[in-house]
C-alpha cells in the first residue's frame, strides 16, 4: 500500500504542477509579481516588461496572463498606433503606409482589450485623421473595451490632437479624470464629458480641474455631469475661485449617489472671491 503511494507521488505532483501551469488566474498572480512596482499606473518599464514578455514566449499558456500584466495600464497613445502595423512616421505625420486591413484590426484588439487604466499622452507629431476616422467606422466594439480608469490629461495641450479622445471611452469605464479645463477648451471639454458620461454609466468617480473657466462654461459643464453621470459617488473639482460656486453645488448636491464631494478654489480667475 505504501508503496503504491510512493509511485504514484511523481504523478500526483506532475499533475499538480500541470494544472498551476494551465491556470490564467494562478499564473497572472505569479506574473504580477514581475512587476517591482505594482501600485504605479504608468506603464511597466524596463526590465520588468523584458521580463514579462520573456516569460510570455516560454510557453503558450504563458502568453496570455503575462500580456495581461504588461498590458493593464498604458499612459502613450503612440503606444496604441504602434499596433498597426501599416502606420509610418514621416515628414512629421503618422499616417499609413497601406490600407488598414481586418488583420491590422484584431493585432490591434489582442493588446487593446487588456488595458484597465490608460492616460492620455498625445504624439509628438500629427495622426493622419484617415487613422481616426478608419477606427471610429471599422472596430466592431470599443478600442478599449475592459477599460476602468481613463485619464484624458491636460486637455490644453492637445488642441490639434483632440480627435483620439472620442475613442477612449467605453462601457466599464469607472473613473474619469480631464485637467487644465480653460477658456480654449471648455466646448471641447464639455463634448468629451458628454461622450464619456453616454458611454459609460457606471463612472463612480470623477475628478475635474481647469483654470480661469467662466462661470457659464462652469454651469454647462456641472449640467452635463448631474445629467449624465448618473451613478456618481465621488467627485473632485479643482478650479478658480469662483463667486457663484453655490448655485453649481445646488444642482450637485441633487446627485442621489454622491458621497464624497471635494472642492478646490484657487485665487485669479473670473469671479474669484476678494
Amino acid at each position: 500500500m505504501d508503496s503504491e503511494f510512493v509511485d504514484a507521488a511523481p504523478a500526483l505532483v506532475a499533475s499538480a504542477r500541470s494544472e498551476v501551469l494551465e491556470n490564467l488566474d494562478i499564473l497572472e498572480v505569479i506574473f504580477s509579481f514581475l512587476h517591482t512596482s505594482p501600485l504605479s499606473e504608468d506603464r511597466i518599464q524596463t526590465p520588468d516588461s523584458g521580463h514579462l514578455l520573456s516569460a510570455s514566449l516560454v510557453k503558450k499558456s504563458f502568453f496570455e496572463p503575462a500580456m495581461n500584466i504588461l498590458w493593464r495600464s498604458i499612459n502613450s497613445w503612440v503606444v496604441l498606433l504602434c499596433l498597426i502595423p501599416t502606420l509610418v512616421h514621416e515628414n512629421g505625420i503618422y499616417a499609413t503606409s497601406e490600407l488598414i486591413r481586418d488583420e491590422h484590426l484584431e493585432r490591434l484588439k489582442l493588446y487593446t482589450r487588456r488595458i484597465r487604466r490608460f492616460r492620455f499622452t498625445p504624439p509628438d507629431y500629427h495622426v493622419s485623421p484617415d487613422v481616426y476616422h478608419f477606427l471610429s467606422r471599422r472596430l466592431d466594439s470599443h478600442l478599449l473595451p475592459t477599460l476602468r480608469t481613463l485619464d484624458f490629461g491636460d486637455v490644453g495641450s492637445v488642441v490639434e490632437k483632440r480627435q483620439a479622445m472620442f475613442l477612449l471611452p467605453s462601457p466599464l469605464v469607472s473613473e474619469v479624470t480631464i485637467s487644465d479645463i480653460n477658456p480654449s477648451t471648455a466646448t471641447f471639454s464639455s463634448s468629451l464629458l458628454l461622450v464619456t458620461g453616454e458611454t459609460a454609466p457606471t463612472v463612480h468617480t470623477l475628478a475635474l480641474s481647469g483654470r480661469s473657466i467662466d462661470i457659464t462654461s462652469l454651469a454647462h459643464i456641472t449640467d452635463i455631469v448631474v445629467k449624465h453621470f448618473t451613478a456618481l459617488e465621488n467627485i473632485s473639482f479643482d478650479f478658480d475661485c469662483i463667486s457663484t460656486w453655490a448655485g453649481l453645488l445646488d444642482q450637485l448636491s441633487g446627485m442621489k449617489s454622491l458621497k464624497n464631494f471635494s472642492l478646490t478654489l484657487r485665487g485669479g480667475g473670473p469671479g474669484a472671491l476678494a
